[in-house]
């Protein structure tokens, strides 16, 4: 397969590897979960936008997550954004959620997560 038709299988859900989104920016949550996508007041974020939601849509992202910051570990390991208890518990191998998430996928879909 050349690398031309392995990126058309990636990006029209060929390749059927569950991948999720997880983020912590609602904004960007919001926008592409929206039923009509908007322009964003910054406009140049659009084409992400959309191109989020065509890989929702077409399934190559099963799901978008946010998570609220405090739950991003992630953040904390590089920005110190998480309570050192929480990278504590991380490291003995607890990821416990303290704050509920947002889980959106495309009603088309029937992958499970």
């Amino acid at each position: 397969m050349s690398a031309s038709d392995a990126r058309d299988q990636r990006l029209s859900g060929g390749f059927k590897i569950p991948q999720v989104l997880y983020l912590d920016a609602m904004s960007v949550f919001a926008a592409v979960t929206a039923v009509f996508i908007k322009t964003p007041a910054e406009k140049s974020l659009l084409c992400h936008i959309q191109f989020l939601r065509e890989l929702l849509d077409h399934g190559v992202l099963a799901a978008i997550v946010w998570l609220d910051t405090r739950d991003m570990w992630a953040d904390g390991l590089t920005k110190g954004a998480v309570q050192r208890e929480a990278l504590l518990r991380l490291l003995d191998g607890l990821c416990k959620m303290m704050h509920e998430p947002k889980i959106w996928r495309p009603k088309v879909l029937s992958i499970k997560l």
